[in-house]
């Protein structure tokens, strides 16, 4: 019963004993009236008079009153009570486990979100469950994130994120919960985001594209603030990931590029130095790999100034990680500017530059980047032994050296776009030493490599690599034949 109900029910009570009360001393007067004949049984016993009767009734309705106020009282202040003290109890607890994801004792806030789980009834409160299935979405998450996580734990936790992520968004609703529902779909979108690193890559992207632009539409009136700012770098990530499976490749790092120009509208130097770094690099991958455009040299040149920008920031001190990956990707554009001017010059300072990026990025420190290195490095050799035949089959050499390293790492179970990635080059270097020893042989190992890229490449997953593999493949064979 709410306290209003509670009060109009004392309240009734009090006015009916009021109301009643004169009608109750007006009856006991007249027959008091009546027996005003009365011989009392004894002298010691006085006849009680009108007056003194009236005196005791108002006493019995003034205690009635001062009881029925008190019981009021008792009434509504302790449910009240036990109410506010429950509420604040909820209040603390929420607070201290925000604290926790912020110190990141992820661990620790998640003890305490089942802990509170347990303390009410969230049916009566579904903005607080969902709350807390918000946070428990973000501890999941991070568990997925611990380096000692096996690929069993991180999907495991990853697909518990998303769970919870959901069933928040059943109460975040667009229009009654803006904030809320914006934030929960860009962490839906992170997930996706993640997962599309390694497994249905294109299909996750497109997801992770689609829960970005729903948290998008709550800030499109609210555009220069941290988190607009913050969902434009996710979106732009995910367009770079999908434009470099090769889905849609010129409109997707177009889409990469606006959307991080949009993020550093907000995240300037000054400010937000890491996250304007951040953007800085990925406006250089976009760049850089629309090489093949008719104004291609120009992005090329664009690439590099974005690359060195971010550099004031990625210091090897502070950022080792962050500064060897802008060291690979400027080795990456100055090969690709070796297709336009300078060849010799442009693609010995690409060398250079993987060569300072592995002081890094070991294979032991970043598997990874040790392997996106080292198919750069094989594309480097292969790209000079076309322009330096002196030394054209040492270059040879190294590039299937390089190869060879890579696929330590890339498998085709694990990698199998990198493993076709790498398989066709080795094609493509094979070709190359037919052209200056033992032909046959050599035209037989690329026809091998590129039908082992074919395995991945389909016409109906990877359209353009399918058909680039089958032309060289097919100038492979007339080698053959023309032996």
């Amino acid at each position: 019963m709410g306290a209003i109900k509670k009060i109009l029910v004392v309240g009734i009570i009090i006015l009916v004993f009021l109301i009643s009360a004169p009608i109750i001393f007006d009856k006991i007067f007249k027959i008091q009236g009546k027996e005003e004949t009365y011989t009392p049984q004894s002298e010691e016993i006085k006849m009680i008079n009108k007056e003194s009767l009236r005196k005791f009734w108002k006493i019995v309705v003034g205690l009635g009153v001062i009881l029925g106020i008190i019981t009021t009282i008792f009434t509504i202040y302790i449910p009240y009570k036990e109410g506010r003290d429950h509420q604040k109890i909820i209040e603390e607890s929420l607070q201290s486990i925000q604290l926790d994801i912020s110190s990141g004792l992820f661990d620790k806030a998640f003890g305490r979100i089942v802990a509170l789980e347990n303390k009410f009834n969230g049916s009566e409160k579904p903005d607080i469950i969902a709350d807390l299935e918000h946070k428990k979405g973000v501890c999941y998450y991070n568990f997925s994130q611990r380096a000692n996580a096996n690929e069993n734990t991180r999907d495991e936790n990853l697909n518990n994120a998303l769970i919870s992520f959901n069933k928040a968004l059943k109460v975040f609703t667009k229009e009654k919960y803006p904030t809320q529902y914006a934030s929960t779909n860009t962490n839906i979108g992170v997930i996706y985001a993640t997962f599309s690193k390694y497994k249905n890559r294109v299909e996750n992207s497109k997801e992770s594209i689609s829960y970005f632009k729903k948290a998008l539409e709550i800030h499109k009136d609210d555009n220069v603030s941290y988190d607009y700012a913050k969902i434009q770098i996710n979106l732009g990530a995910s367009y770079g990931t999908l434009a470099m499976l090769g889905v849609d490749k010129e409109t997707n790092f177009i889409n990469s590029i606006i959307s991080f120009e949009e993020a550093l509208r907000f995240f300037t130097l000054e400010k937000y130095p890491y996250q304007y770094a951040f953007a800085k690099c990925n406006l250089g991958v976009a760049h850089s790999n629309l090489n093949d455009l008719p104004e291609g040299k120009k992005y090329l040149y664009l690439a590099l100034d974005e690359f060195n920008e971010s550099l004031k920031v990625y210091t090897i001190e502070k950022y080792p990680g962050d500064y060897a990956n802008i060291l690979f990707n400027l080795a990456v554009t100055h090969r690709r500017l070796s297709f336009f001017e300078n060849p010799l010059n442009n693609l010995k300072i690409a060398l250079g530059y993987c060569e300072d990026s592995l002081l890094i990025n070991t294979f032991e420190r970043n598997k990874e980047s040790y392997g996106s290195i080292k198919i750069t490095q094989g594309a480097i050799y292969r790209r000079l032994s076309e322009i330096d035949n002196q030394n054209k089959e040492q270059y040879l050499i190294n590039a299937l050296d390089a190869y060879s390293q890579a696929l330590i790492l890339y498998k085709i179970y694990n990698e199998p776009y990198q493993y076709a990635l790498i398989y066709g080059n080795i094609g493509n270097v094979y070709i190359e030493f037919s052209k200056i020893k033992d032909k046959q042989d050599n035209v037989i190992k690329a026809i091998e490599a590129f039908d082992e890229a074919l395995k991945i490449f389909t016409p109906e997953n990877y359209p353009s690599d399918y058909y680039r593999t089958i032309k060289n493949k097919e100038m492979a064979q007339v080698l053959l034949i023309e032996e």
